[in-house]
């Protein structure tokens, strides 16, 4: 399956760099000085140093945005093969069934991640889970300068630095370690005690350390969801642990839900009875017992506001299964047992075919768009064309691909050594006396309104439009950047069409939330560019949905010279 995987990647990788993947193209490129502010500061939620240092070692080594791709698909096939043998040590042998782990792993469901350079964060945090399973499973004392406690201390700190998906299991971890020290009381002498309370103590530093550091000066990212309420959360993810088995999940809903639930009902009922009626073992199935919480508390985080039926999420998740597995693993004589594994495995086996099918049709999409955006670009389609025609799949802001595609070029990144510029284009100012307010009261410039506001220009006659930039400033009551919204169109076209709409929120890394790139940190005001390139005749801005003032300081319409 691995060689299948990286066959996948290789077919239909482009060297090309996708949404979030351009956060990090400053720093490769040599534009960004890395510092530790740099390396420490959020990209949205997540605070990512690990993946962050692990992608400036790949693309620095190799400038080929696919050389992430096939790292997320080897890191992913290592951790297999380490569990597989891990499996094979518990249970004495190999068995048909182990071939469960691969499935899940490596099945092409996971296309998303595997072709998206920067998931590379996600296969970090699903390795150091991993990792977290075989330590929990295998070992059980925690004495201070032990090889144990360095590793659980060592894990700690990455799994902070790896996303919030990394730090959910962090207080679990700090629960498992004081569970180890109490449940060694009489069963060993004073002396080892100590040592296990000692042990104990030093990883509940490490993580309340952990926590503190990644929460210190954490910002709430302007406009992401807040929440589906406690009934939304639980059905939600829910959806997220389906997930673990792929895209299959989602087809199979609300049935792989009651199974996914029942799994790991049945799974948590057989480490209860092992802690209660199995001494030798019951250290080791209070590990297996939090890991398993720490993945379902990952799943319950990701219900607070996120939609659980995304397929990236199967990578994150499938530790849960992985989990699951090596429990059904630990007795191999009892029937039960091997019929949970049978399970597990014929359910793996027919998940996958609807999961390739899910993860071919997205790669062919994906592979075709930025296939053709690098022909375009070969061709010599200028670069606030190409923007217009391909934001969509490349990033949301053009601000930053104006400033970012350059710097590809300049370090002579695949196709980009060919990007050209721009013709020349003519600046048509828009004055207020142009705006027709809706939902809101003007004063000069300042626009007041209650979060439902258009304004919009009507042009003398239909004209070629490049594009629209705006400067402005703002006032709201939650004291975050806007969500501003342009549209267009052309005599009696709809409002509000795919393609001819665009949006900017903050997103991506929190130093260019205010300024959308890198380059534009020391600029006065926030400036925003939205290429059009098409007929035009009436163009209209919804300033934000939070209510405010928002003060349009400038409001320019770029034309083609000569047009």
């Amino acid at each position: 399956m691995t060689v299948i995987a990286l066959a996948f990647v290789f077919v239909y990788g482009r060297n090309v760099p996708s949404w979030d993947d351009w956060d990090i193209v400053p720093t490769v490129t040599g534009a960004q000085p890395v510092t530790w502010n740099w390396l420490w500061s959020q990209h949205n939620e997540h605070r990512i140093p690990v993946p962050r240092l692990v992608m400036l070692a790949i693309f620095r080594g190799f400038m080929d945005f696919r050389a992430g791709m096939v790292a997320n698909v080897v890191l992913s096939a290592g951790m297999t093969a380490w569990l597989l043998r891990v499996v094979r040590q518990v249970r004495g042998r190999r068995e048909w069934t182990d071939l469960f782990l691969p499935l899940v792993a490596l099945n092409l469901g996971q296309g998303l991640n595997f072709m998206w350079a920067w998931q590379i964060g996600f296969f970090v945090s699903t390795a150091l889970m991993l990792a977290l399973l075989v330590i929990v499973a295998r070992h059980s004392a925690i004495r201070p300068g032990g090889r144990i406690v360095v590793a659980i201390g060592v894990l700690v700190f990455l799994l902070a630095g790896s996303g919030a998906n990394g730090l959910v299991p962090v207080p679990v971890m700090i629960v498992w370690a004081i569970g180890v020290a109490w449940l060694s009381r009489g069963t060993v002498a004073a002396a080892g005690a100590r040592s296990r309370w000692a042990g104990a103590t030093i990883v509940v530093l490490c993580g309340v350390v952990a926590m503190g550091t990644y929460l210190h000066g954490y910002e709430r990212v302007p406009h992401f969801p807040t929440g589906h309420g406690l009934s939304g959360m639980v059905v939600t993810g829910i959806k997220a642990m389906t997930m673990s088995f792929g895209a299959a999940g989602r087809a199979a809903w609300p049935f792989s839900g009651a199974l996914v639930l029942a799994i790991v009902g049945l799974t948590l009922a057989k480490l209860v009875g092992m802690f209660l009626n199995d001494p030798e073992n019951r250290l080791r199935s209070w590990g297996l017992f939090c890991f398993i919480g720490a993945v379902v508390g990952l799943a319950a985080a990701l219900g607070l506001g996120r939609n659980g039926f995304e397929e990236r999420y199967a990578t994150l998740l499938y530790p849960l299964l992985s989990g699951v597995y090596f429990v059904w693993s630990l007795d191999d004589g009892g029937r039960a047992s091997r019929w949970m594994r049978t399970v597990l495995t014929g359910v793996a086996l027919i998940a996958l075919w609807p999961n390739t099918s899910t993860g071919l049709a997205y790669a062919k999409d994906l592979s075709g768009a930025l296939t053709t955006f690098e022909q375009q670009m070969t061709a010599g389609v200028p670069l606030t064309q190409l923007i217009a025609r391909h934001s969509r799949r490349l990033h949301p802001s053009h601000d930053l691909l104006m400033d970012y595609l350059p710097l590809l070029r300049a370090a002579k990144v695949g196709a980009f050594a060919r990007l050209r510029d721009d013709p020349e284009t003519e600046r048509v100012s828009l004055s207020p006396e142009q705006w027709t307010m809706s939902g809101a009261t003007r004063e000069g410039r300042t626009i007041r309104h209650e979060g439902r506001a258009w304004i919009t220009v009507k042009l003398p006659r239909q004209m070629k439009v490049a594009g629209v930039s705006l400067i402005y400033g703002y006032e709201n009551a939650r004291r975050q950047q806007p969500f501003v919204m342009l549209e267009w169109r052309r005599n009696a076209q709809n409002w509000g069409e795919p393609d001819r709409s665009y949006y900017w929120s903050p997103t991506g890394d929190r130093g260019n939330w205010q300024r959308g790139s890198f380059l534009r940190l020391t600029d006065g005001d926030p400036r925003l560019h939205c290429w059009i390139w098409d007929d035009v005749t009436e163009i209209r801005i919804f300033p934000d949905y939070i209510p405010g003032k928002f003060e349009l300081k400038e409001l320019t319409l770029i034309t083609p010279k000569g047009d």
